[in-house]
C-alpha cells in the first residue's frame, strides 16, 4: 500500500535514478516480533510492516502522528503536515498544507487500505540538494553526511529507527564505455562480409535478449505491487516493447539477407539505445544502482546494450548506403 504518494523522477522504466548517496537503515530499536522495516528505491521510500494485533503509529517530520498501521489496515492522519509535504501538485509545485494540519493538532485518521504494510516517500532518508562541501573537497573518499531518525509508537513502547546517509565514491565509466565501443566495432567489422545478414540477425536478437533482461531487473527492485510493476514494464516501457516486436520480426528476414528488414532492426536498436543505453548510462558512473542484480552486472547490461545497439545501427546504415550506391 502506498501510504503517501508523489511522482518519482522520470528515469526509464524504474522511476528511480542511480546515485552516489547511500541510505542505510539501523534498527528499528527495540526489535519487536511482527514488525519489520526496510528502505526501498535507494532510500527514497520507507516500508513498515506490522502483523501484530497492536497498532504502530509512525511519526512525521515534526514528530506528529503521521501514519498508523496495524490489524485494521493503514491509516494516514489528515492533520499531519507530513502527509501534504510528501505530495506534489500536477505542475510539480509543493502541495498546499491545510490550516488545520499542524504538528499539535489532534489526529484525524483516514483509512488507506486493509493491508498491514505502509510505504511512503520520506525526505529524511535521502539526500537532496547541492553536493556537500565534504564531497566537493574529497569526492574519491567515502563520507558519512547525515544521520536520521524516525520515531514510532507501539502501544506504550517507543520504537526508533535510526539511519545514516553516506557518500560512496563512484567508479570510472571509462572501462565500461570502452567495452561498449569494442562491442560496437566488432559488430560493424563482422557485417562487412558478404554474410552480413546472419551476423546482423544475431546482433539484433542479442539486443532484444539483453534489453528484456535489462528491463526486468530494473523494474523488480521498485516497491510496487505486481500490477504496478507490469504496468511500468508494458505501458511506461511501450517504446521498448514495440522495439522488441520490430526486432523479432526483423531477425528471420535478416537471416535471409533482406535489406528491408534492416530498417526494422535499426528502429529496434535505436529505441533500445535511447532507453536502455543512453537512458541508463548514469549506471556506469554511479555507486548506488536501483537494479535487482549486482552493480557490476547492471553496468555490463548497459555497456552491452550501448555496444550492440550502436553496432546494429551503424552496420545497418552501411548496408543501406552500400545498396543505394550499388544501385
Amino acid at each position: 500500500m502506498i501510504a503517501s504518494t508523489a511522482p518519482a523522477a522520470a528515469h526509464t522504466i524504474t522511476g528511480v535514478a542511480s546515485t552516489n548517496y547511500e541510505s542505510v537503515l539501523l534498527g528499528p530499536t527495540p526489535q519487536i516480533p511482527g514488525i519489520s522495516m526496510h528502505l526501498r528505491d535507494l532510500g527514497r521510500r520507507v516500508e513498515v510492516a506490522n502483523t501484530t494485533r497492536t497498532d504502530l503509529v509512525i511519526s512525521g517530520y515534526d514528530n506528529e502522528p503521521f501514519l498508523r498501521v496495524g490489524p485494521s489496515g493503514v491509516y494516514e492522519n489528515l492533520r499531519s503536515p507530513t502527509v501534504y509535504q510528501n505530495r506534489t501538485t500536477i505542475t510539480g509545485l509543493p502541495y498546499p498544507i491545510p490550516p488545520d494540519a499542524t504538528p499539535n493538532a489532534g489526529a484525524e485518521w483516514s483509512r488507506l487500505s486493509g493491508a498491514h504494510i505502509a510505504r511512503w516517500r520520506d525526505r529524511r532518508t535521502r539526500h537532496e540538494g547541492a553536493t556537500p562541501a565534504a564531497v566537493e573537497a574529497a569526492p574519491h573518499q567515502g563520507h558519512v553526511l547525515a544521520t536520521w531518525s524516525i520515531l514510532m509508537q507501539f502501544g506504550t513502547t517507543q520504537v526508533v529507527a535510526n539511519g545514516l546517509i553516506r557518500w560512496v565514491p563512484p567508479p570510472s565509466p571509462l572501462p565500461w564505455l570502452a567495452l561498449a565501443m569494442t562491442i560496437a566495432a566488432s559488430v560493424f567489422v563482422a557485417t562487412t562480409s558478404r554474410r552480413w545478414g546472419p551476423v546482423l540477425a544475431v546482433a539484433t536478437a542479442a539486443v532484444v535478449a539483453v534489453d528484456i533482461v535489462h528491463a526486468v531487473v530494473a523494474v523488480i527492485p521498485a516497491s510496487d505491487s505486481l500490477p504496478q510493476t507490469v504496468s511500468k514494464l508494458l505501458l511506461t516501457g511501450f517504446l521498448s516493447v514495440s522495439a522488441w516486436i520490430a526486432s523479432a520480426i526483423a531477425v528471420p528476414k535478416l537471416q535471409q539477407g533482406s535489406k528491408d528488414a534492416v530498417f526494422l532492426a535499426g528502429y529496434g536498436a535505436f529505441a533500445a539505445f535511447l532507453i536502455g543505453g543512453i537512458g541508463d548510462a548514469a549506471v556506469l558512473g554511479r555507486s548506488q544502482i536501483p537494479y535487482a542484480v549486482a552493480p557490476v552486472v547492471a553496468r555490463i547490461l548497459v555497456s552491452v546494450t550501448i555496444g550492440l545497439t550502436v553496432g546494429v545501427v551503424v552496420s545497418g546504415i552501411k548496408v543501406v548506403r552500400g545498396d543505394a550506391q550499388g544501385a
